[in-house]
């Protein structure tokens, strides 16, 4: 826990450090960011060869649905933090919204996010099948990343609403069923440690997705912004953001120019982020169709259909048969 903790929170630090407070190649965003990287590689080696008892299995990486699972767990949250984070910049630098504004504009992700979610997990628990979710989502996380790079500063307000539903409903439908196949290939004894480490992985995954969001967006505004913005906002680090509020201030054409540097900046995130959903798309092809089971018996071997979970009744003493992780997690 030691070696985790410590390696991971360096690397966050490098991460947050990056492209806003200190250039990628500098040494305060390198040198944690290379402990962090060597400490975790340390926890690695502690973990498959000197623990007793690990606390991350690697067994649970001997197959590859498993892998499949991890990796798509963590593109997806990476991705989606990074569109939940950039597209309330797009709205407030090019559109001059709000805080609050750019919220009610971001809405439409929450609302279709709900009914995309529920469709994931009830499609699985229907056709006892996850893999064609899988294909489905990252199709349609990548055509609405394509169709979002599209959208410029003067572009309708509607495209890059609908283009986000659109996302959302991509996102849902991956988000809510990451489970099954990480958890589906291992022995319930193993479940426990594979489903910790894709809570870590989904929490690990949204630093990065931030932060390197937040390097191309830096790294691209210090190539398109004119040569009048920065006599007009000099001696900033976090440009990005320091700026923001005072752009319908400026002076036309100054101001259209910065509004579509801006634009044109966010489109290049949204255009790395659906090369990692296609980069998704091939990871999910790794995935085996495994059959899920419903319940545990008391050697602990698995044995039923996810199906037989919604038929599952209680006995006559009151109490229920006992469920696996993954028709626990689903059905609640």
């Amino acid at each position: 826990m030691l070696l985790i903790i410590s390696s991971s929170t360096c690397i966050v630090i490098a991460l947050t450090w990056s492209g806003a407070q200190y250039q990628w190649a500098s040494a305060h965003v390198l040198a944690p960011l290379l402990v962090g990287l060597f400490g975790l590689g340390i926890f690695i080696v502690y973990e498959q060869r000197l623990a007793a008892n690990p606390i991350t299995p690697f067994s649970l990486f001997m197959n590859r649905t498993t892998c499949s699972g991890y990796i798509q767990a963590f593109l997806i949250h990476f991705i989606s933090l990074a569109v939940i984070y950039y597209l309330p910049t797009y709205y407030q630098a090019c559109k001059s919204a709000s805080a609050r504004q750019s919220g009610i504009d971001t809405l439409g992700l929450s609302l279709a996010l709900g009914p995309s979610v529920a469709f994931g997990a009830w499609s699985v628990s229907k056709f006892n099948r996850y893999r064609p979710q899988f294909w489905l989502g990252w199709v349609i996380v990548t055509v609405s990343l394509a169709l979002l790079s599209t959208v410029k500063a003067e572009s309708s307000i509607s495209l890059s609403v609908g283009y986000s539903i659109l996302f959302s409903i991509g996102c849902g439908i991956i988000t809510s069923i990451t489970l099954f196949p990480v958890l589906a290939p291992v022995p319930p004894s193993k479940a426990p440690f594979g489903l910790a480490f894709l809570l870590f992985l989904r929490l690990f995954s949204g630093v990065w997705g931030t932060s390197v969001g937040g390097a191309i967006l830096q790294n691209q505004l210090l190539k398109r912004l004119p040569s009048q913005f920065f006599q007009l906002f000099p001696g900033t680090s976090e440009f990005a953001y320091s700026s923001i509020p005072d752009i319908s201030m400026v002076s036309e054409p100054t101001r259209t120019e910065i509004r579509a540097a801006f634009a044109d900046s966010i489109s290049i995130i949204w255009i790395v982020l659906a090369a990692l959903a296609g980069l998704g798309l091939l990871a999910s092809l790794g995935m085996q169709e495994i059959p899920m089971h419903s319940t545990v018996t008391d050697d602990g071997e698995t044995q039923g259909s996810i199906q037989d979970v919604a038929n599952e009744k209680v006995d006559a003493h009151g109490s229920e048969a006992t469920t696996s992780p993954v028709v626990m997690n689903k059905t609640s």
